[in-house]
């Protein structure tokens, strides 16, 4: 295991940058069902729905670290 050392310059930084990540995956998230997925005669839903998937759950991710290192989760 490895242990860091941040300001809390550094740390608002980081944790901006996840928010920042979160917001673009949840974008990317919201364009491929509103365009792909819900769409007349997709035959490809369900593949379409697995990537969607993918970036909801990946800003989920995003969201989890961010709201861990703000709650002082880390902290050693």
């Amino acid at each position: 295991m490895r242990t860091f050392k941040f300001t809390h310059e550094q740390i608002e930084i980081i944790t901006q940058a996840l928010g920042v990540a979160e917001v673009a995956y949840t974008d990317i998230h919201k364009e491929i069902i509103n365009k792909l997925v819900i769409i007349r005669g997709n035959n490809e839903e369900m593949e379409q729905k697995k990537i969607a998937i993918y970036y909801h759950d990946k800003a989920s991710a995003f969201a989890d670290l961010n709201l861990r290192i703000l709650n002082s989760e880390f902290d050693v």
